[in-house]
């Protein structure tokens, strides 16, 4: 059996998320509240397709984009870090998506355009990531990622 959250020494100290409502405490206050964000939308954005449910930032489209338009959300959340040595031992950094990258593969898929395969696997993905955040300013001794 694995060891129990008490028995081991990693703790979370804190986590933020941006969705339809907003940052975590406005998502958690909506969510309390009975509402829900996800609304049927078309699949391909402007282009159409079918309606599936989906719950996107305010003012994201499914329209893709290179670089893609939810960076803007990302750099939103990312500023909202208190200043760490993020990326050191300790200070790991954790991205998560639902669907990695499948909007880029769809667009390069769709246009054959090259510049979406930058933002298409989780590894290009999340390497993209680390040297864009990396290169956004930062406060003194505030490092982004590794």
């Amino acid at each position: 059996m694995a060891p129990s959250l008490e028995d081991t020494k990693i703790r979370l100290t804190a986590s933020d998320c941006l969705t339809g409502f907003g940052n975590g405490a406005a998502s958690y206050r909506a969510l309390c509240r009975g509402e829900r964000a996800i609304q049927l939308r078309p699949v391909l954005g402007s282009a159409g397709g079918d309606l599936v449910p989906l719950a996107l930032c305010e003012g994201r489209s499914l329209d893709e984009t290179a670089p893609p338009q939810w960076l803007r959300y990302v750099r939103q959340l990312a500023d909202a870090i208190p200043p760490a040595d993020w990326g050191a031992p300790r200070r790991p950094v954790f991205v998560t998506s639902s669907n990695f990258g499948v909007g880029s593969l769809y667009a390069y898929r769709q246009t054959h355009d090259g510049a979406h395969l930058c933002y298409g696997t989780p590894s290009n993905c999340i390497e993209w990531l680390r040297q864009e955040l990396g290169s956004l300013p930062t406060s003194p001794g505030r490092r982004r990622w590794g």
